[in-house]
């Protein structure tokens, strides 16, 4: 049960990383999970089970999207979001999808094995590039460039979320290997 201030999830089981790093960091990383999930949903015909997040790059706003967010569709394709959020108010002020993409394969829920591997590539002047392999396939990429308007959030620092962040409840088991490395 989501047991944070904020928003509208009402699950959330994540590890969370301490504000990591500065805007102006100039590297690339790498994150990669050989995971599996199973839910219930899938092991009784659903087809369209529940979306979830599981990798995130945040900045400490409270509502909309935050820069990244990697997740799961209901049709089980990995999805790209990122929003800008319009103020510093909590709630749901936002430009919507200035990170999208979806890829092709589906991720079942049924205890197979799969490997990710995000690379994250900042410049140094607060934007990033992300691409997201699947079992070593490109499988979806984007690029967040923070906006220059007043009126958005402005972002201080970024850190890494990974779990499973969802808007409704619903049973499942995640196995996840992980780890995080610069590799320049």
């Amino acid at each position: 049960k989501n047991g944070c201030k904020g928003g509208f999830f009402k699950q959330r089981a994540e590890i969370s990383s301490p504000k990591a790093l500065k805007l102006s960091t100039k590297a690339k990383y790498e994150f990669q999970s050989i995971f599996s999930i199973k839910s219930n949903e899938e092991s009784r015909g659903i087809l369209n089970v529940e979306k979830f997040e599981f990798f995130q790059i945040h900045d400490g706003r409270l509502g909309c999207a935050p820069p990244l967010s990697i997740g799961f569709t209901k049709k089980g394709k990995l999805r790209l979001l990122g929003d800008y959020k319009v103020g510093e108010a909590e709630g749901q002020n936002c430009d919507r999808g200035i990170i999208f993409d979806v890829g092709n394969t589906v991720v079942r829920r049924d205890g197979t094995e799969y490997k990710i591997n995000v690379v994250l590539d900042f410049d140094g002047k607060s934007a990033f590039d992300v691409a997201v392999y699947l079992n070593d396939k490109l499988e979806v990429k984007g690029k967040y460039s923070p906006p220059n308007e007043d009126k958005y959030f402005k972002s201080k620092y970024y850190y890494f979320k990974h779990g499973v962040y969802s808007e409704n409840m619903f049973d499942y088991e995640l196995k996840s290997q992980i780890k995080m490395k610069r590799i320049q």
